[in-house]
């Protein structure tokens, strides 16, 4: 008699321990959130349909199985159902559930919104008695434990709020059970999706399980998902329990294990896990209505700039290479077409011009638009290109120096950089760099500093990878005026650096 009393005493606990755990029978959770809210039904692309191996006890004979089957799908714009039927199989104890789930979405504005959940449906609850040898058949309770058979109607409940990569899960998932009283016992479920990069997101997740009899348990998982094809998650479980979990997805096709490893004293709450889970995930394209974009012209409120690039003897087009820019900020960089034309759009400013062409001069000046009025077409007459050749003789502007001094001034140096480019793409070019000065002063003070600028010039283009061999530096001082010495305008044009082509 004691014999019998204490196994249906046992059962009874069981089945305490059961409900309690009704929660508990899966920790995949976040791989199919509708496994612990109704709530989540649709909260999906498409049609989901799953089934799912939860294995509890790993080792003990009799140990906790429970099988799970669902489907659960988006309907119309705001709606979700969802079916699910779980048979959990508890030594001689059996529970088979089978729920109808409906979700209801509210919309406050994209990406945020409170859906609604409840499921409505009925457990099974069976003892198989020829698992028990009694030691007197006739005892009245072990007649009782037949009455234990029966079937229930049940009902559970949940909330589901998210907002942006932000979740919130609250379910009650034995909110009424016929039968019982009400049935202390939810779940709370947060997870918050970073975004690492085009491929990796990086989801934490806190999940707080309360049962009845003032049992709690919470996990802290933290799951990286590669490219939404393969997932792992680490977590711990506040008993004692490490959680570990992998999953990938092949097209439709989804599978996940999870493995629960638990570090105290086995009992009959907890003990290593097994769950498997396999998935067949539909996804619909949500149709978008379609909307005209009102073509915007993006060079409106900018001038046409068209440019010929052409060479100055023949008249042929040139193909080069031509750079906008504005306070040392490149704002344009394009070439030629075949007929040796140029077409820029550019704001209303001052800019400087670069052009340049392999076996040509390179072109440097400046271009102020900013007159001309947005939306204006705007001829530019572009210096032609001067092809490089024997004899040629060439100066530049830019190239200027400090009073009375061979120190370059910087804004020099760039024009200088572009020759340099010449020297290098033309080995064999032979130059003489040739300083001149006007009237003013001492003859051989100003021939002394015509060789000194002279030397300089050429050392910079040194300084740039041209070879000592290419350049022959000479201060003609005076003695070359280009015109007459008669004006502050004239005496300008005198003082130059010149290049003279010895070889090519």
């Amino acid at each position: 008699m004691k014999k019998i009393i204490s196994i249906l005493i046992f059962l009874a606990c069981f089945t305490m321990i059961g409900k309690a755990q009704e929660a508990l029978t899966h920790n995949l959770y976040t791989a199919n959130p509708y496994l612990i809210n109704p709530a989540a039904a649709g909260d999906v692309c498409g049609p989901n349909i799953f089934l799912d191996a939860y294995n509890q006890w790993t080792g003990f004979s009799n140990a906790p199985k429970v099988y799970t089957f669902g489907i659960h799908s988006p309907i119309f714009n705001n709606m979700g159902l969802g079916l699910m039927i779980y048979d959990d199989q508890r030594s001689v104890l059996q529970h088979v559930t089978g729920q109808l789930s409906y979700s209801y979405n509210v919309k406050f504005k994209e990406n945020v919104g409170l859906a609604f959940g409840i499921n409505l449906g009925f457990v099974r609850n069976t003892i198989y008695m020829n698992g028990i040898t009694p030691v007197d058949p006739t005892d009245p309770a072990y007649m009782d434990a037949f009455n234990y058979n029966q079937t229930d109607f049940t009902a559970g409940a949940g909330l589901l709020f998210h907002y942006y990569d932000f979740k919130f899960h609250f379910s009650l998932p034995q909110m009424i059970e016929h039968g019982s009283n009400f049935e202390a016992q939810y779940n709370i479920l947060g997870l918050y999706d970073f975004n690492l990069n085009n491929q990796f997101t990086l989801t934490p997740s806190v999940l707080v399980r309360a049962f009845p009899a003032n049992v709690m348990q919470t996990d802290i998982n933290a799951k990286l998902d590669w490219n939404k094809t393969f997932w792992i998650q680490l977590g711990i479980r506040t008993d004692k329990s490490f959680l570990g979990s992998v999953g990938v997805n092949w097209g439709i096709l989804s599978v996940s294990y999870s493995y629960q490893y638990v570090t105290n004293d086995v009992n009959i709450f907890s003990a290593n896990t097994n769950e498997i889970m396999v998935a067949l995930k539909f996804c619909k394209e949500k149709s978008q209505p379609v909307v005209e974009t009102p073509k915007v012209d993006p060079n409106k409120e900018k001038v046409n700039i068209v440019a010929n690039m052409v060479d100055q003897k023949s008249k042929d087009p040139v193909a080069g290479k031509i750079v906008l820019k504005q306070n040392d900020k490149v704002v344009y960089t394009g070439t030629s077409d075949s007929k040796g034309v140029v077409s820029i759009y550019a704001e209303p400013a001052v800019y400087n011009v670069e052009v340049t062409s392999k076996g040509y001069l390179p072109v440097n000046e400046d271009l102020d638009l900013s007159k001309n009025a947005k939306g204006s077409k705007y001829t530019y007459e572009l210096k032609p290109m001067i092809k490089l050749e024997k004899g040629l003789v060439f100066k530049f502007a830019s190239v200027n120096f400090e009073t009375a001094k061979d120190i370059l001034l910087p804004e020099s140096k760039h024009i200088l950089d572009l020759v340099s480019q010449i020297f290098l793409d033309y080995p064999k070019i032979v130059c003489e760099v040739a300083g001149h000065t006007d009237n003013v002063g001492d003859d051989q003070m100003n021939l002394t500093l015509s060789q000194k600028r002279a030397v300089a010039v050429v050392n910079y283009l040194k300084s740039k990878g041209v070879k000592d061999e290419q350049m022959k530096a000479k201060g003609y001082g005076k003695t070359k005026p280009i015109v007459a010495n008669d004006t502050p305008e004239n005496r300008l044009q005198n003082r130059r650096v010149e290049f003279t082509v010895l070889e090519f």
